[in-house]
Order: structure tokens, then sequence, then C-alpha cells
């Protein structure tokens, strides 16, 4: 926790600097004649308030993204495509794709299988695996594998 307060703190700066710097560039060379905009106290703290303001903003629309992602590995891994689930999050983490790979794997191995329809339920139990599976994806947009996993559940924990 430390490490992302320095972090913060230092992109708070950067920023600040980086908005004063532009400010001080258009007051000392102005395309159109007249005085400067703003004296140096002022335009510190419009800077700092803009470069925060810009700050978190990059935070928000950082984490965004990074939740965004992750929903979909989760979606991926519950569809059975571990391999694009695996890729998604190395891409939201930064881990490596080995790393990401037990992870879905472990996901999987913890995750419980959901609530089969009825209709699924009846044609499993009926003896009509196949059927059954079919119609799980049709339902649900699973995978192969994931719907075959939800019906022999279903028949083992029957």
């Amino acid at each position: 926790m430390p490490a992302i307060a320095f972090w913060c703190l230092v992109g708070a700066i950067a920023c600040t600097g980086l908005i004063y710097a532009l400010m001080w560039w258009a007051d000392t060379f102005p395309i159109l004649p007249g005085p400067a905009m703003l004296d140096p106290g002022p335009r510190l703290i419009v800077s700092a308030i803009v470069g925060s303001l810009i700050l978190v903003g990059s935070i928000a629309a950082s984490r965004k993204r990074t939740d965004r992602l992750l929903a979909e590995a989760e979606r991926l891994a519950d569809r059975g495509d571990q391999i694009s689930a695996a890729r998604m999050l190395n891409e939201a983490t930064g881990q490596e794709l080995e790393e990401c790979v037990r992870a879905i794997e472990d996901y999987l191995a913890g995750h419980a299988p959901p609530a089969l329809p009825e209709e699924v339920r009846r044609l499993a139990e009926a003896g009509e695996q196949l059927r059954a599976v079919e119609r799980l994806r049709e339902l649900s947009g699973m995978g192969l594998q994931e719907a075959m996993r939800s019906v022999e559940s279903h028949l083992a924990g029957r």
C-alpha cells in the first residue's frame, strides 16, 4: 500500500509539473500579444488541481479497463475457453501466462457449476445426455466442454 501511495504522489507531482510547464510556456511565448494570464502562484495552484484531476481520471480509467478484462476472462473461463481466458487474464494483470493458466484452472476447480435449467435436467435424467448438452449450450451459450461437465456433474450428484 505505501508503494501505491508513493507512485500516486509521484504521478500527481509529474502531472502538476507538466501542466505548470505548459501554462508557463503559453504565458512566456504567447500567440497573441498581451499580458501573462496567470502569475506564478495561481499558476501553481491551477496546475496542481488540474494535474491531480488528470491523475485520478487516468487511474479510474485504468481500473475500469482492468475490471472489464477480468470480467471477460471470467466469462470466457465459464464458457470453457480456458486459453482465451488465460490470455485475457495475462493482459489484465501482467502476470506470466503460466500463472494465468494456473489461476484459471484453480478458478474452474473451485467454481460450482450453475444449476441446470429444468428442461436440461429432465433430458439428462431421462438418459438423453447429448440432447441435454446441446440444449444447455443453446440456452446458456456455454462451450461444449463446459456444458458436458455441467450435465455430467448434475448426473453424478443425483
